[in-house]
């Protein structure tokens, strides 16, 4: 419904959400980071606060710069 209301295409909001959802610094959610866990060589809060503005900052070029992306490829 935004995407109408501004006429964007609905697949530039599905890519960017898909992006920045695979893209995410800040769980820690992934194999390597579980293995460190485990050992209590980091936490949680530590995976988020290191990762918070990395996450937000591709968050930002991504739905700057694909916009002009996937206009081009025609969608």
């Amino acid at each position: 419904m935004i995407g109408d209301a501004f006429g964007i295409s609905p697949v530039f909001f599905t890519i960017v959400v898909a992006i920045s959802a695979s893209t995410s610094f800040a769980n820690g959610l992934e194999s390597a980071s579980m293995v460190v866990h485990k050992y209590n060589y980091w936490t949680l809060v530590d995976y988020f606060k290191s990762g918070i503005i990395p996450t937000i900052a591709l968050m930002i070029l991504h739905a700057t710069v694909l916009l002009p992306l996937v206009t081009m490829m025609g969608y």
